[in-house]
């Protein structure tokens, strides 16, 4: 498990000199991409987003991107963002009012 942990946290973008540093030390981004790693982790088989994109720089949006167009399970996404929306979805449910 801490092999397959470093190689996450490095895809993310971890140097090796950042894993062992406590968590309240990072940022806003960085802890974007702690939770992230940590999806990634449980490996699930759906994925409940808010607003993903938050506190990410380009390199983790086109990251994230790559992650989402890959997975293969359930995925429901809360976004505003209608130009990420329409590049990594088929099917958009917009739900106003209640209805749908």
């Amino acid at each position: 498990m801490e092999a397959r942990t470093t190689s996450i946290l490095a895809r993310l973008g971890f140097s090796e000199e950042t894993l062992n540093k406590p968590v309240h030390i990072f940022s806003g981004g960085w802890w974007m991409r702690i939770s992230l790693a940590k999806l990634l982790l449980m490996n699930p088989n759906a994925l409940l987003l808010d607003e993903p994109t938050n506190h990410l720089d380009l390199q983790m949006l086109i990251w994230l991107e790559k992650f989402i167009e890959d997975y293969h399970g359930t995925l429901i996404i809360v976004f505003h963002d209608r130009y990420f929306l329409d590049r990594i979805t088929n099917h958009i449910a917009e739900i106003h009012k209640g209805h749908i």
